[in-house]
């Protein structure tokens, strides 16, 4: 199928389904849950891990299904940070070939790092862009009183 990805119907509702579209009710819903953390994880993707899960789990992005971009989020900042500290102890992002100048071998790989974190994010709704697409009625999430209800005080 061409064309942009589709939009999940939880996503549509909060942003208020502008196209006025029929959403589905057919969507599979897996359930929110605290996954726990890979064993495999070095010391920045378990701070990351630590950092996001909590926030993730606040606005129910993070399902079973969003399980495998979490941990990628994960490594790659791991991966990023560790190549990020790699060059700036070198102070030289350039090296010398036959042809000239030429990035280096691990700013190419931070870029592509970077890359990879920012399209983790926007899958799991933590960019700031995707964030202003958003919209949450907070009167909707207040709990009823069910008293108030019994005696039609709704």
């Amino acid at each position: 199928m061409s064309g942009p990805a589709r939009t999940p119907s939880n996503i549509a509702k909060f942003r208020g389904n502008p196209g006025r579209r029929p959403l589905s009710d057919k969507e599979p819903k897996p359930p929110i849950t605290a996954p726990p953390m890979p064993d495999y994880f070095d010391a920045v993707a378990r701070e990351t891990w630590a950092y996001y899960e909590p926030k993730l789990l606040a606005v129910g992005c993070l399902t079973e299904s969003d399980l495998t971009v979490f941990e990628r989020l994960c490594v790659y900042r791991s991966q990023w940070v560790r190549l990020a500290k790699k060059l700036t102890s070198r102070h030289a992002l350039f090296e010398k070939t036959s042809q000239g100048r030429a990035r280096k071998a691990e700013l190419f790989a931070l870029e592509t790092a970077a890359k990879m974190i920012a399209g983790c994010e926007a899958k799991l709704g933590l960019s700031p862009s995707d964030r202003t697409r958003i919209e949450v009625d907070l009167d909707a999430e207040k709990p009823s009183d069910p008293a108030k209800k019994i005696l039609g005080w709704s």
